[in-house]
């Protein structure tokens, strides 16, 4: 996964390795070593997705220049288009792609969060029939079953709330044609999550 921070970080312009941290950690929050860094960008070398560049003479040897090759970019547009499984709820999918919504084309920022969003309620209506079950049993609900199953629930609805706020900043998405009525999906509330007012 990490690779395509680094791939989508690059394609804003020619970048060495420190330069690629401070501004991963100026998207993210996040710090990250130098050396998971360079090893990275290695292997995208190796592997075609980015070329190394020649240091200038008087310069820092440990700050060697990458740029993005062509099949980088074209490996980072495939892997955004491409829908993230959310049925996991593996967060960071979706976290490596809102670092980049604003520099991707708003219908694929849309999709993806669309795509994200009935992941997740899938995952909480699966979660609600489990507590059932877990209820016929401890009907106190204080068992590690029922408690644990209300704990993943209450991480969707907050999960809901971020990706309302993430499409509240993003730009209007292109009008979408009406889906047939057999492939539409129909959403029934999240425990706890009320959909943010500032959307339209």
């Amino acid at each position: 996964m990490f690779r395509y921070h680094l791939l989508g970080l690059l394609r804003n312009g020619t970048q060495h390795g420190y330069a690629l941290a401070k501004e991963y950690q100026r998207r993210s929050g996040v710090e990250v070593g130098l050396g998971g860094i360079y090893r990275e960008l290695r292997i995208l070398t190796e592997q075609g997705l980015v070329r190394r560049l020649s240091s200038p003479v008087d310069g820092d040897p440990r700050r060697t220049p990458y740029e993005i090759t062509s099949s980088g970019r074209d490996a980072f547009e495939d892997w955004f288009r491409e829908l993230p499984d959310s049925t996991a709820c593996d967060e960071s999918s979706l976290a490596v792609r809102v670092m980049f919504f604003g520099e991707v084309a708003p219908l694929d920022a849309h999709r993806v969060l669309e795509q994200w969003r009935a992941g997740l309620w899938g995952l909480n209506k699966r979660f609600e029939a489990q507590l059932g079950r877990a209820l016929t049993r401890d009907p106190e609900g204080i068992g590690s079953c029922a408690l644990l199953l209300r704990r993943r629930m209450k991480h969707i609805a907050v999960e809901l709330e971020f990706l309302d706020a993430a499409q509240a900043a993003l730009p209007p998405a292109p009008p979408m044609p009406e889906p047939h009525p057999d492939e539409r999906t129909y959403y029934e509330p999240v425990p706890g999550y009320r959909r943010s007012s500032f959307r339209s």
